[in-house]
């Protein structure tokens, strides 16, 4: 088993009938770190949520191999989608309660184990009400509650503010970058947003379009942060995303650029 949370070693996904099978992403390596943010960046049709479905045991590799290591409570993966995805009989205590009435995450339970975790993710006040009678946005805290309940060791978010409006969506992304450090989560996520990567991410991944591959990878450290530092940096992705998604080759990498062999120790 890998030192490290995630890694994904020569990975190839195909779909299709043989013969007219199409190569969705090909000999694609990553490693992720503990109590990293890892932010998959790339135009639609790269792979990115084909990867995160491979990771979750939703779909399998072609060629390569996938290791995650299991959790405390011997969960090794959870996946949070764009829509939450809520059951609507069940209240938000319930919902959030919901994935540790499976046989193999009973053993991630412990006395008061949902009240803190509701506490953690602010909804303690909305224990007892519907998704019906949910925001958007709080309808998605309770569906990553749901998640980070069960206690996995890298939990995989696949554009999960992406159908809530900006002013929703920036809040969330200040809030999940807050409740990222307090628990130390290990989050592999993936967003078509510049931004919203670089906020998020301490490594962001820029892949191509099919067959995607790992192009280009920075590491955003505490300094990378700075005001000017950070509009150099984004201006780079900027233009380095769009190169990629117009089928060109990118351009040379800058200081801050590096291949994405190797875990990276996560900086804020």
């Amino acid at each position: 088993m890998a030192a490290s949370p995630l890694r994904v070693a020569n990975g190839t996904r195909r779909l299709g009938a043989r013969g007219h099978q199409f190569t969705v992403f090909e000999d694609l390596d990553l490693e992720v770190a503990d109590g990293e943010v890892f932010v998959l960046l790339g135009p639609s049709g790269c792979g990115k949520s084909t990867l995160l479905r491979v990771i979750a045991r939703l779909d399998q590799l072609d060629e390569g191999t996938v290791e995650v290591a299991p959790g405390p409570g011997g969960r090794d993966v959870g996946i949070v989608f764009q829509q939450p995805l809520l059951l609507p009989w069940l209240n938000v205590h319930d919902n959030v309660a919901l994935g540790l009435s499976y046989g193999a995450n009973k053993s991630a339970n412990e006395d008061g184990l949902i009240e803190r975790t509701l506490a953690e993710f602010g909804l303690s006040e909305l224990a007892g009400a519907y998704p019906s009678e949910l925001s958007g946005g709080q309808a998605q805290r309770v569906s990553l509650a749901r998640t980070v309940v069960t206690r996995p060791r890298v939990i995989l978010l696949d554009e999960p503010f992406g159908a809530l409006d900006p002013l929703t969506r920036r809040s969330l992304q200040q809030w999940l970058l807050g409740i990222q450090q307090s628990l130390g989560l290990t989050v592999v996520m993936v967003t078509h947003d510049v931004e919203e990567a670089l906020l998020l991410g301490n490594r962001v991944a820029l892949m191509s379009p099919s067959p995607g591959r790992i192009v280009r990878t920075w590491e955003i450290s505490s300094e990378k942060r700075e005001p000017r530092q950070l509009a150099e940096l984004r201006e780079e992705v900027l233009r380095t995303y769009g190169e990629v998604a117009s089928g060109r080759a990118p351009s040379a990498p800058e200081a801050g650029a590096s291949p994405l062999r190797g875990a990276v120790s996560p900086t804020r």
